[in-house]
């Protein structure tokens, strides 16, 4: 069976359908910054908790590992926000 050639040009969807695409990216994106901070929210208040318990809390603790993980997520997630704003 023969295949045929590639497009010679690129083919570029309709306004209204990258609208909608970048409308629920936003979302999407707003969404995860709200759950990574809420994610940081309840790994700051589990180390609390740990500490009252007489816990030693240290840097290789897994509520540090989640937090660092929690906070690596919240600055990916809100990047092209901070680049927005700074730019």
């Amino acid at each position: 069976m023969a295949q045929s050639a590639p497009p010679a040009r690129p083919w570029t969807p309709p306004p209204d359908v990258t609208a909608t695409a970048i409308y629920w990216l936003g979302i999407v994106s707003f969404v995860a910054l709200a759950v990574s901070i809420l994610a940081v929210i309840a790994f700051g208040a589990l180390m609390i908790l740990d500490r009252d318990r007489g816990e030693p809390v240290s840097a290789t603790h897994p509520a540090v590992r989640a937090l660092r993980i929690a906070l690596g997520v919240m600055v990916i997630s809100s990047a092209t926000s901070l680049a927005a704003f700074f730019a």
